[in-house]
């Protein structure tokens, strides 16, 4: 059944200097349906003499039909920046007030029947800070505002749609708990290693039973704590849009980056290995690979030039 959704996305300010191109996160919304409408919210715009290159201001207000679920419309945004704002609610609930971001809010319109589900809303949390709790918005402090909702600890709703937030679900844990977590489960590993051969010159079925048991748990908690350190290749792939376009306009070249296959997840050791070498073969294919338009259109091409930025699908390893 196609639902329409009303969408709100309004990236942090510093979410470029991040690495998100926030247009990748509209698009991956785009696939999920037909985006009916779209609106820029551009209240947060300095002067133009005030105007930082390197911040995000805009917002974005769109209307999705689509047969996503609740569940599915988060799944978009659980990769964005921390300090992010987004929230979404079906067409005919009832329409939330902003969420409350760098101390500023304003009303999206007056209550619906009481017997909509309220709209889920939510603030990408910023590392280093208590884990995020998810709540409806109130209003501004000047206005007079009832007490503040109750947030349920569980999904609601008869589809099954989560709560206003994923504080019940998601937690952060330091990088350094996690190496360390990582070290000890490499040591038990190989400790039932040790185990396992030891038992093979033991005719104890109980034995046999018990090493065998063990085998199985450090194997699954190894599996469940790496894939706690991936992460999507996606978190690197998306600064490169910003440094084609700062390279573009420093040359005064027409380059169009293209990104694919950008779902997988690697260990978060190997995207910060791959980090600088990437971002250097992108600028050197910005700067030889590509030439003037002018040049470009003598020798029969297009002025604007094509630069690909991805992984090959279906391969059982990544390139």
């Amino acid at each position: 059944m196609r639902r329409r959704w009303k969408i709100r996305f309004t990236p942090s300010r510093d979410s470029l200097r991040q690495g998100l191109e926030p247009l990748l996160v509209l698009r991956e919304l785009a696939t999920l349906g037909t985006v009916s409408s779209i609106e820029v919210d551009t209240r947060q715009l300095p002067a133009l003499g005030d105007l930082d290159p390197a911040s995000c201001y805009l917002g974005w207000k769109l209307t999705l039909e689509s047969a996503a679920t609740a569940a599915e419309l988060e799944d978009v945004f659980a990769f964005v920046e921390r300090g992010a704002e987004y929230e979404f609610e079906e067409a005919g609930g009832t329409p939330p007030a902003a969420a409350a971001g760098a101390g500023e809010a304003a009303e999206l319109g007056a209550a619906a029947p009481t017997h909509a589900e309220p709209a889920a809303t939510q603030v990408a949390p910023d590392r280093g800070e208590a884990p995020p709790v998810a709540a409806r918005s109130t209003p501004p402090s000047s206005a007079p505002s009832p007490p503040p909702a109750s947030v349920p600890s569980t999904p609601a709703g008869a589809d099954g749609r989560r709560a206003a937030g994923a504080g019940d679900s998601t937690i952060r844990v330091d990088v350094g708990l996690l190496d360390r977590i990582m070290n000890t489960v490499g040591e038990l590993v190989l400790a039932r290693n040790q185990i396992l051969q030891f038992t093979l010159n033991i005719e104890d079925a109980n034995l046999q039973a018990a090493s065998q048991r063990l085998n199985l748990i450090a194997s699954e908690l190894q599996e469940g704590v790496m894939k706690t350190r991936m992460q999507p290749i996606a978190m690197v792939f998306g600064m490169m849009p910003r440094l084609v376009r700062d390279l573009a306009h420093d040359t005064g070249k027409q380059i169009r980056l293209e990104i694919e296959g950008a779902e997988p997840e690697l260990d978060r050791t190997l995207l910060e290995a791959i980090k600088d070498p990437l971002t250097h073969i992108v600028r050197n294919s910005c700067d030889h690979g590509v030439e003037a338009p002018e040049v470009r259109e003598r020798r029969g091409k297009a002025a604007e030039g094509r630069l690909l930025l991805g992984l090959p699908r279906g391969r059982a390893r990544d390139h």
